[in-house]
């Protein structure tokens, strides 16, 4: 007997491969964490407040990831949703 293989997993390997081109590898995520632990980083290394302070320093500042993402993917071009991922589904 000989099993066939299914066309939907290639489908989804395409499409995962279509979303990691068109969103750079997330680029736009690693450039946002960098800028976000680089700061809490400095208000670790260089505050003078007690631990209490810097983990809410370190919680608002953590805050920021997102919109900076959002900030970089304007400048680098990056998608962050693609459109057609429902014809893939509807199959």
């Amino acid at each position: 007997m000989e099993i066939k293989k299914s066309e939907k997993p290639v489908d989804l390997i395409d499409l995962k491969l279509e979303i990691k081109l068109k969103a750079k590898n997330g680029i736009d995520f690693i450039f946002g964490a960098a800028v976000t632990w680089f700061g809490i980083f400095l208000i670790w290394e260089y505050t003078t407040n007690i631990a209490y302070e810097k983990s809410i320093f370190t919680f608002i500042f953590g805050s920021v990831l997102i919109p900076l993402a959002l900030g970089f993917s304007k400048i680098l071009k990056t998608n962050w949703k693609t459109k057609d991922i429902k014809q893939v589904f509807d199959q």
